[in-house]
């Protein structure tokens, strides 16, 4: 994972998805080749991760968070790629937490993804209340505009899935089931990649963190 304050899924999960949203446009399939392709070339302010991680995140006490994707073909109906997503979070010290989250298929990624950019636009919303810092509004910014992308990839996606579905029920007017435009990619394949923030990049950021959960 790149440092702080971009180590987190809310600002690279972004890199994973228009990944996704590529390949659909593109009608192409994941290969390492277009994923480093995708994560080496730097298209905004947002490091993207490009190293692939070699150990295990739940038994490495430095990793402070792991995205765990598993890719596979286009789908004939959809176009888009099938996608498995999990997240490791862990950080020990005087309030230790753990968590895995997964996901499974682009639509709940997206979903996952915009949830993830909201939660960080209202994390630095109220950082910026705090200390006046007009830095944290313009992240904040870029964060809100992210999760609107992201949404709109989601619905795009829920779109294709709905339409696939009435074709197999059967006839019917396509003004019945219209199709939603696939976004312009706003943020920017690897069959399985892992990427890793370090502990002592993301130390400085528990101030703006949103509360741990309970340790699972």
């Amino acid at each position: 994972m790149p440092a702080a304050p971009f180590g987190s899924p809310a600002w690279q999960l972004p890199a994973l998805l228009s990944y996704l949203h590529r390949l659909h446009q593109d009608e192409e399939g994941p290969s390492p080749e277009l994923w480093r392709a995708h994560t080496e070339r730097q298209t905004g302010p947002v490091p993207r991760p490009h190293i692939r991680y070699q150990a295990d995140g739940l038994h490495d006490a430095d990793a402070v968070c792991v995205l765990d994707i598993q890719l596979g073909p286009r789908g004939e109906a959809t176009g888009w790629p099938a996608a498995d997503l999990a997240v490791i979070e862990q950080e020990e010290g005087a309030c230790p937490f753990g968590r895995v989250t997964r996901r499974h298929g682009v639509e709940a990624i997206a979903a996952y993804t915009a949830q993830e950019l909201t939660a960080e636009h209202a994390a630095l919303m109220d950082r910026a209340r705090q200390h006046q810092d007009a830095y944290f509004v313009r992240l904040a910014g870029l964060a809100q505009r992210a999760a609107e992308w992201a949404d709109k990839v989601r619905a795009a996606a829920h779109a294709d899935a709905v339409h696939v579905q009435a074709d197999r029920a059967g006839p019917a007017s396509p003004a019945d089931h219209p199709r939603t435009p696939a976004p312009t990619a706003a943020c920017g394949g690897l069959r399985h990649v892992r990427v890793r923030a370090r502990l002592s990049d993301l130390r400085h950021l528990r101030h703006h963190r949103r509360t741990p959960p309970a340790r699972t």
